[in-house]
């Protein structure tokens, strides 16, 4: 306990010796010390955040190039907050693979908010000026493999690029282990409308592009890691449901029993047919729809074996699409 009580003692006269006013310059130093140190800490988390990512996820040569321009920004102008990171492909590519004119953007920003940085105080430099702040800019980008060089042109753009030898690394690791997806800063939930066949029909060209459509997007989705449900909204309780419960009911009594109906879509074309022709059979479909909407349990039960039949038998048909 006494060696805490001397250790906050020593402390105390540190800090003491340091509010000295002819001792004000080592002071400053002595803070600008401790927020380098703090600014550190926190680029080695984000480098190690990165190292992590970088197992899981290809890199995106514009979010990092943007992640270390932001850093080097806020380092510059610590006072600075909400200022977004502003990069483009440039028009020509003798301007480099990467534009970034934030130093533009930020020189009017200080203007008008009067922000300057540490460094525009030690050096009494013009703090509104594009190019000095394009300079500033890259001096503070921390060390890194994936920036070859940087170059400010113009009224203040910073022309980027992007190293060669980080390319030709990322494309090896494509060749060997794979394309990995990008980071994502969020991930949705995502519902895919897909074909929607219909029961008791065979699938036809309209349930064929939608199909490879929805699966198409749904793999894209699902790829970048997003949760994706993919919908089908199947299930018919109106007229051509009576007339095949009807017809069902006529040739396979017994609903206990699954029904042995190997082709669906001629068991519908005869329901079709009898209804079109036959009165009572007719009457007996319009009144099997009554029974299903009332939730009757023996019509409930005919509906879930055309239903299952019928599932059956698109699932199999998309299972022979996604593997052609």
């Amino acid at each position: 306990m006494s060696q805490v009580i001397q250790i906050e003692k020593l402390e105390q006269a540190f800090e003491d010796i340091l509010n000295q006013p002819e001792l004000s310059g080592v002071k400053q130093l002595y803070d600008r010390k401790a927020s380098l140190n703090y600014h550190a800490r926190h680029l080695e988390s984000a480098i190690k955040m990165l190292e992590d990512d970088l197992r899981k996820h290809s890199v995106s040569f514009q979010a990092a190039t943007e992640a270390l321009i932001d850093f080097a920004i806020k380092n510059v102008f610590p006072g600075l907050t909400g200022h977004k990171v502003l990069i483009n492909v440039p028009t020509k590519n003798t301007f480099g693979d990467l534009q970034c004119n934030s130093a533009i953007r930020l020189s009017k920003v200080i203007r008008y908010f009067h922000i300057i940085s540490a460094q525009d105080v030690q050096n009494s430099v013009c703090a509104n000026d594009p190019q000095t702040i394009a300079k500033l800019i890259i001096e503070a980008v921390p060390s890194n493999d994936i920036i070859e060089k940087m170059e400010v042109a113009g009224p203040g753009f910073i022309n980027i690029w992007v190293s060669k030898t980080f390319v030709v690394r990322e494309l090896r690791k494509i060749i060997s282990i794979g394309a990995r997806p990008p980071r994502l800063s969020r991930t949705y939930t995502i519902a895919i409308d897909m074909s929607s066949p219909n029961i008791a029909k065979e699938m036809h060209v309209g349930h064929l592009r939608s199909t490879i459509i929805g699966e198409s997007i749904s793999r894209l989705l699902s790829f970048l890691g997003h949760r994706v449900l993919k919908i089908n909204h199947i299930g018919d309780w109106g007229t051509q449901f009576g007339m095949l419960i009807a017809h069902l009911q006529e040739l396979f009594p017994d609903s206990n029993c699954a029904p042995p109906i190997a082709d669906l879509q001629a068991f519908y074309k005869t329901s079709k047919t009898r209804f079109d022709s036959e009165e009572d059979f007719k009457s007996r479909a319009y009144n099997a729809v009554v029974q299903l909407q009332c939730l009757d349990p023996k019509h409930i039960r005919a509906w879930e074996q055309i239903c299952d039949i019928s599932r059956k038998g698109t699932l199999h048909a998309i299972d022979d699409l996604m593997h052609a």
